[in-house]
């Protein structure tokens, strides 16, 4: 049996594993990640919480580009998500 490289064992791991979150962390970043988006289109970063960026980097859900934060495609498909959700549940 071949033994796996560690990135292949990393990339196997649950995300809010990787990132080290509890599940009810993990949920409220989701929601809250429509009004960080928000923030971001208004170059508002400094609206967001040092721990939350921390969160969304770990999580692969923002990115630092050229000195500024960005959402990944990672981060745009659970934005648009959170947004369906939101909207069926309201």
């Amino acid at each position: 049996m071949r033994r796996r490289k560690p990135q292949e064992e990393l990339a196997l791991t649950p995300v809010r594993v990787r990132a080290g979150l509890a599940q009810g962390r993990l949920d409220s970043l989701r929601a809250a990640l429509p009004g960080a988006a928000a923030f971001l289109k208004r170059r508002r970063a400094d609206l967001l919480k040092p721990d939350e960026i921390a969160d969304y980097v770990a999580l692969d859900w923002l990115s630092w580009e050229g000195g500024g934060l960005k959402l990944t495609a990672t981060g745009e498909n659970i934005c648009a998500q959170s947004l369906r959700a939101s909207a069926m549940a309201g």
